[in-house]
This record gives structure tokens, sequence and C-alpha cells, in this order.
């Protein structure tokens, strides 16, 4: 059985929209969640770099310090000592969890890590004061999450009425 000439364009046109939008879809999502994790790591990094400072000074009061500091920067804070021992944390979880990105920091590095815990997926960024203490950030991804979700609604919405105006299309000028 052949295909009518009509059939074809038809199909051709289904075809190139499902192609571009597959690759418009893939494209999107991953740099989506690139930029708004890169922008994450940034932010991360930079108040982390702010309070080190402060956080050293607060050493005699450790958990007060990381407290306050998570409070303002809206993260979790843990403070690790120079052999890797945690001096303070604004939550019990942070004083148990400790990553790659710890080791990183005290390499002299932006320690950066990401990793699941008690069900939350969540983003690590370790920074080291000039007296070797590493100050530990960690923000849950659900945010970003959320945002990419949303798009690829959007996106799919878009692919389908692009879908549907191919078929119309194709089959007014077949």
């Amino acid at each position: 059985m052949t295909l009518s000439f009509r059939s074809k364009l038809l199909a051709s046109h289904v075809a190139l929209v499902l192609v571009a939008g597959g690759i418009a879809f893939f494209t999107l999502d991953r740099a989506l969640t690139a930029d708004l994790l890169h922008q994450l790591d940034q932010r991360l990094e930079e108040q982390g770099k702010g309070a080190i400072e402060w956080a050293e000074g607060g050493k005699r009061h450790p958990d007060r310090i990381t407290t306050r500091i998570a409070n303002i920067v809206d993260a979790e804070v843990t403070l690790f000592e120079k052999d890797g021992s945690v001096l303070g944390a604004s939550g019990p979880e942070a004083r148990a969890d400790i990553g790659p990105e710890l080791a990183a920091a005290q390499a002299g590095k932006v320690g950066k890590a990401t990793r699941w815990r008690s069900g939350r997926e969540l983003h690590y960024v370790a920074v080291a004061g000039s007296e070797g203490t590493v100050l530990r950030l960690a923000q849950p991804l659900s945010e970003i999450n959320e945002t990419v979700g949303a798009m690829r609604k959007r996106l799919v919405l878009a692919s389908t009425l692009a879908m549907l105006v191919a078929i119309v299309l194709g089959f007014l000028a077949s």
C-alpha cells in the first residue's frame, strides 16, 4: 500500500514539528536547569564567603552563630573545624551529613555537591576561611525543580499547539 502525496506531506509536517519540539524541549530543559543551578552556586558561594569571617569570630558559640547565619541566608549552615569535625550546625541533620564538598573546601577550593538526604535533594557549597575553618551552606533544590517542571508543562503545551497547527497547515497545503 502506497501513501498519497497528501499523507506524505502531512506526515512530514508532523515529523518536523516533533523533531524540532523535541530538540527545543531537551535543550531548554538542560539549559534552564544548568543556569538555575549556576545561579544558586554563585549565591551560596558569595554568602558563604561573606559569612565565614563572621563564623570564625563566633567560635565560642558555634551553634548560635550558624543558626543566625542560616536565618540570614535562608540555607542550612554547618561550621567545620580544620580537621573536619563539626563545630556548629543550624540543624541536627547537618551534623551527620558530611560529603565531598568538605574535602574540596579543605583543599582550598569551593566545594560543591548535590545529594539526597531525608527524601530531599540538597545542593551544598562549602568555603574555607583564613583560619582553615569551613562553612558549608545547603539549600533544597525543590524551588529549581518546581521552576523547571513548570517550564516543561509550558513546553509540552506549546509543542502540542505547534503539532496541531502543523497538522492543519499540512492538510491545507496538501
